[in-house]
């Protein structure tokens, strides 16, 4: 049942004119170019140049949050509009979009209470905080987790080592919620940092769902060759996945499902791009 004042508002006007209203929503203009600097700390999230810069992305990062929000409301007013949303949204327009995950989450003090010299907690930028606001809202929605096909994650820094003050780039649930995905079709990495100090976080992309179709490696980072970096990261994740899969499988006491490797098939076209789009690389319009 909906709401009452959902119906004096929404139900009320015409189907036409609530189909309007639904694009409106979701209608976002993302520039895929980049021309920023990157920022030597890591945290992608937080520097982009000047002041009016800085302002602008915060003003982006808030017009993301606003949207996945709204769209999530819509969702849980009422089962007709949350039907109309599916039909128009999540497996019409979803699709052809790419979510995009940050890298720079806030740190988990009480895991380093009490040791060594007291540090002050790291700061983090207004604009990481949006986006990892905008992540929990996508991470709450069951429509979401059953309709999202492409994902980027941003793997900045590796903070993961003994005794750091930050989180894991793609934690907290970054990785688990990419497990949960039903349809995920692709996922680009974007790394931005040191790589050495990955080796033990990248397994863990081991565990992206069986639907899973190609994986697409992106290296930022100075003095790496990066399409030579990127074609050993595809060659290593394509030559682990099997037997990972095949691991799994006897866990769960199910058949063995060894997928094709399918990146050389034909490529998924990205219209739009939702989440954490404020970053400092270009943005792909076909994956």
């Amino acid at each position: 049942m909906c709401l009452q004042n959902s119906k004096s508002t929404s139900l009320s006007l015409p189907a036409e004119i609530r189909f309007m209203i639904y694009r409106e929503i979701w209608t976002l203009e993302v520039d895929l170019d980049s021309d920023t600097d990157s920022d030597s700390d890591g945290n992608s999230d937080s520097h982009l140049g000047s002041d009016d810069d800085d302002s602008e992305a915060l003003h982006q990062a808030h017009q993301q949050l606003e949207m996945i929000t709204a769209v999530q409301n819509l969702a849980i007013t009422c089962q007709q509009i949350r039907e109309e949303l599916t039909t128009e949204y999540f497996t019409r327009v979803l699709p052809k979009t790419q979510v995009h995950l940050g890298s720079v989450y806030p740190p988990r003090h009480s895991l380093f209470r009490g040791r060594g010299p007291a540090c002050p907690p790291p700061e983090f930028s207004a604009l990481a905080h949006t986006n990892h606001k905008s992540f929990e809202v996508l991470q709450s929605s069951s429509l979401f987790i059953e309709h999202t096909q492409h994902v980027s994650i941003h793997w900045g820094r590796c903070l993961c080592t003994e005794g750091s003050l930050y989180q894991c780039p793609i934690r907290p649930c970054g990785l688990e919620w990419l497990g949960e995905l039903e349809d995920l079709r692709t996922v680009e990495v974007v790394l931005t940092d040191e790589l050495s100090s990955c080796k033990n976080c990248l397994k863990k992309l081991l565990m992206l769902p069986r639907t899973l179709e190609k994986i697409l490696f992106r290296v930022f980072v100075d003095d790496v060759v990066a399409e030579a970096y990127e074609a050993r990261l595809t060659e290593w994740f394509w030559g682990q996945r099997p037997e990972f899969l095949a691991y799994m499988a006897a866990m769960e006491d199910e058949e063995e499902v060894i997928p094709e490797r399918k990146e050389e098939s034909g490529s998924y076209k990205i219209e739009h791009h939702i989440g954490a789009v404020v970053v400092e690389w270009p943005l792909l319009d076909t994956v």
